[in-house]
């Protein structure tokens, strides 16, 4: 089985959230310039740009994201706290630990 780098999986995202690379970088707040060129490089995404999207979509995993574990979209659960803009309390706490 050949395992999606996190290029792949943030352009799977970006089908899945948005119509466009263009919309997309307008949600989280990038010009499409630099997303594009990130998409592109052999450098991949910045760390800004995978944060700034956990921000942005707080039912996006972290972890699916950088590491490719698990689902897609993370399942709500009755009994999860959340702040006033829906996150959960420790939503970019797996990314924070990744980058350090």
């Amino acid at each position: 089985m050949i395992e999606n780098t996190l290029t792949e999986r943030f352009k799977e995202l970006i089908s899945a959230k948005s119509a466009s690379v263009l919309d997309f970088s307008r949600l989280i707040g990038v010009a499409q310039t630099t997303l594009n060129s990130q998409l592109s490089s052999t450098k991949g995404v910045s760390s800004n740009v995978i944060l700034l999207t956990l921000d942005t979509f707080p039912d996006v995993s972290a972890e699916w994201l950088l590491r490719g574990k698990g689902e897609m979209l993370i399942a709500s659960s009755p009994n999860e706290k959340k702040d006033v803009f829906g996150k959960t309390a420790d939503g970019t706490k797996v990314l924070k630990s990744a980058i350090n």
